[in-house]
């Protein structure tokens, strides 16, 4: 059998300095993850082009901000490399009135369409326990430099 249970006490990993995630499925077709954000944090600004993604919010509160099409220039984009260091543009800021914030608790979910640029912040007084579900294919995911 290869069923399996994942227990985020054992696997938590809440860091100082930034989120983090903890990948527990990697199949073909569905990538699945864990995110710790701490207060103050957020899960940066990023799109899939091709691929949905799903969070599911266990624990803590915070916004989900998602922006218009016409919010950054291509310029502020960047994509990681594993291979070769990348340095990202210099910080990029939104244009006025180019997102939309809503609140998200626990037990909120999060549905993202192919395509939409969106961040997680934890501006709530509790650290903030997220699942996040998408299609595997997120090597062509653009992040936005912050």
């Amino acid at each position: 059998m290869n069923a399996r249970v994942v227990n985020h006490g054992t696997n938590s990993r809440f860091f100082a300095d930034q989120a983090a995630k903890f990948g527990f499925l990697a199949a073909p077709d569905l990538l699945g993850q864990l995110w710790f954000i701490d207060v103050g944090q957020e899960v940066v600004g990023h799109k899939l082009p091709s691929t949905q993604q799903v969070y599911v919010v266990l624990e803590g509160n915070g916004r989900l901000r998602a922006f218009d099409d016409t919010a950054f220039d291509d310029a502020a984009f960047y994509q990681p490399n594993p291979t070769i260091k990348v340095d990202p543009p210099p910080q990029a800021q939104p244009r006025a009135s180019s997102y939309h914030d809503f609140p998200v608790e626990p037990h909120s979910v999060v549905v993202i369409p192919a395509g939409t640029l969106h961040a997680i912040y934890n501006d709530g007084g509790t650290r903030m326990l997220l699942v996040s579900v998408t299609g595997s294919r997120i090597h062509d995911a653009l992040y936005i430099s912050r």
